[in-house]
């Protein structure tokens, strides 16, 4: 799925359409639409599109203190290729603790990496799930 979507700057723009609906439809179908919103600038200052993937798409509950990063590489094989990992975004060192939990997900976008990116998605956006039940989940999903 939009495999030349970094030559192609209109595949671009779908794969970000492709991934910013399938987040909404996890957070619509849970209620939870209202507690998530973009976070990470994709975009220069003049407006123009990074084009490099990272992130294709990210949202942050800033209540939550949690954040999702996605980012989307070309396929390089036929195998199923994602990763995933609990990271921490900010600072806790400057008195005050502003830092975010992030899942960060990295793929080349499929079906079989789309369902286990939702579950992933899905159980960090909509679930309390704290950092520790998801490194144990993405152990589960995601085999070594």
């Amino acid at each position: 799925m939009f495999k030349n979507f970094l030559s192609e700057p209109h595949e671009y723009q779908l794969a970000v359409k492709y991934w910013r609906d399938r987040c909404r439809q996890i957070l619509h179908l849970n209620g939870k639409q209202n507690q998530w919103k973009p976070w990470l600038n994709t975009h220069f200052l003049d407006g123009t599109s990074f084009f490099d993937g990272n992130p294709i798409y990210s949202l942050i509950s800033e209540e939550k203190r949690k954040g999702l990063r996605i980012v989307q590489e070309e396929p390089t094989t036929e195998e199923v290729e994602i990763s995933a990992w609990m990271d921490t975004y900010g600072d806790s060192g400057n008195g005050f603790d502003d830092s975010i939990k992030e899942l960060v997900i990295v793929c080349a976008l499929s079906k079989e990496s789309m369902k286990v990116a939702s579950a992933l998605i899905k159980a960090w956006l909509v679930e309390d799930t704290t950092a520790q039940e998801m490194e144990n989940l993405i152990r589960r999903l995601i085999p070594s």
